[in-house]
């Protein structure tokens, strides 16, 4: 765990949590930036009562954007260039996480429509999810999901789904240094979804005591949507 991490859960243990001066970075830098009280409340995801530690430290330096990103390599001299391995465009941590057209932006596309599949299974005139790079940064619950799906626990699994997409993801960018020619196949960024819903609903089986019978059943109809994408491409 990062000493930023665990300084930070001793400040939330005292009630003692202040502004994240990543909050004024992101004002000097002009990156898109929530209101104060929304950007601390994000912060309390050290004290997930669910995720796992690595998970929630992967989230606490994406608020803190100490994620480490070519681009920061590049300024740091570690690297010769900035560039993201699959699009070309310079890679910071936004666009590793929610605007590579040639990766992530498409795996929350991929995410939203299985997600809007679990919202139509309740309401079949429901909107479409779409999946906002607020959700993904800073924790936010997904717009409409809520209003259709009035379930905690499945909301709750939601969020928990995005930590680990975002987990899965740098985790994928990092892997190797090799540069890819277009956009990853839609066969290949299913089957990383898909390995992220399988353990998520091994995980809720793994907790379930009486309880996430409906998020094993939301996980389980999203499960369905992407392997059915994969078998029929």
């Amino acid at each position: 765990m990062s000493q930023q991490y665990n300084k930070a859960c001793k400040k939330i243990d005292k009630g003692r949590i202040g502004m994240a001066s990543a909050y004024n970075k992101r004002l000097r830098d002009r990156v898109d930036v929530p209101l104060k009280e929304e950007f601390n409340s994000a912060f309390l995801v050290v004290k997930h009562k669910y995720l796992p530690l690595k998970t929630k430290d992967n989230s606490f330096q994406t608020l803190n954007r100490t994620i480490w990103t070519n681009s920061k390599a590049f300024k740091s001299g570690q690297r010769e260039d900035d560039k993201c391995r699959f699009c070309g465009n310079t890679e910071t941590m936004e666009h590793m996480y929610y605007l590579c057209q040639h990766y992530s932006n498409l795996q929350w596309e991929l995410l939203a429509s299985a997600v809007s599949v679990v919202v139509k299974k309740v309401n079949m005139n429901a909107s479409n999810i779409y999946i906002t790079y607020r959700n993904i940064i800073f924790n936010t619950p997904i717009k409409n999901l809520f209003h259709y799906v009035k379930d905690k626990d499945v909301n709750i699994m939601m969020a928990m789904l995005v930590h680990q997409i975002c987990r899965k993801i740098y985790a994928f960018r990092t892997s190797s240094d090799e540069t890819m020619d277009g956009e990853i196949h839609i066969v290949r960024r299913a089957a990383h979804l898909l390995e992220t819903l399988q353990k998520m609903l091994s995980y809720l089986n793994y907790l379930k005591s009486g309880r996430w019978l409906s998020a094993i059943e939301a996980i389980e109809t999203m499960i369905g949507h992407i392997e059915n994408i994969i078998s029929s491409t």
